[in-house]
């Protein structure tokens, strides 16, 4: 099978997803093809490949991980918003590698701070946030003043995450 082009071909369901991840399983060379085609084949290409690549990261985390440093730029460039959705949602559980850190505090502070943002991407920028402050107290404090400047115009998914990752740093700051 040609991964990309069946990403492409089929309707965008939950069930084309399934079969892609079941296809590729554990393979590391489908994988690859499915990464190859996800970070330079076209738009639409990315915007479907970026739900199969999370649901393969969330039952074989070790096959995307090797990808992280190949994420962190797309989630820099303009691209559909299904691929940071996805990516963040992703990075938000894992313990994501030090040297990572900078960019993802940045990228994910300037991303929790823009309204205009989709607030799944917010909400997974947010629990990206806290996993790095847990690792630097003194960014605890920042993160914690900004979540609570967001909390009563934040969506119910918004403040619900907001209140989980508040008393995280609850923990930290004490």
């Amino acid at each position: 099978m040609d991964i990309c082009t069946y990403i492409i071909d089929q309707p965008h369901s939950k069930e084309v997803v399934a079969e892609v991840v079941a296809y590729i399983g554990r393979d590391p060379q489908r994988m690859d093809e499915l990464m190859q085609g996800f970070m330079t084949g076209s738009y639409r290409l990315a915007q479907r490949a970026a739900w199969t690549i999370r649901k393969i990261g969330d039952v074989h985390p070790e096959m995307v991980q090797p990808y992280i440093s190949d994420l962190i730029p797309l989630l820099q460039a303009e691209v559909h918003d299904a691929i940071p959705r996805n990516i963040l949602a992703l990075f938000a559980q894992w313990e994501l590698p030090e040297d990572t850190w900078g960019t993802l505090w940045d990228l994910c502070f300037e991303w929790l701070n823009n309204p205009q943002k989709p607030i799944a991407i917010r909400v997974h920028a947010m629990t990206v946030l806290g996993n790095i402050a847990s690792h630097y107290p003194e960014l605890a404090g920042e993160l914690h003043m900004v979540i609570e400047s967001h909390m009563p115009e934040g969506s119910a998914g918004f403040q619900s995450r907001g209140r989980k990752i508040l008393k995280k740093l609850d923990k930290i700051l004490a």
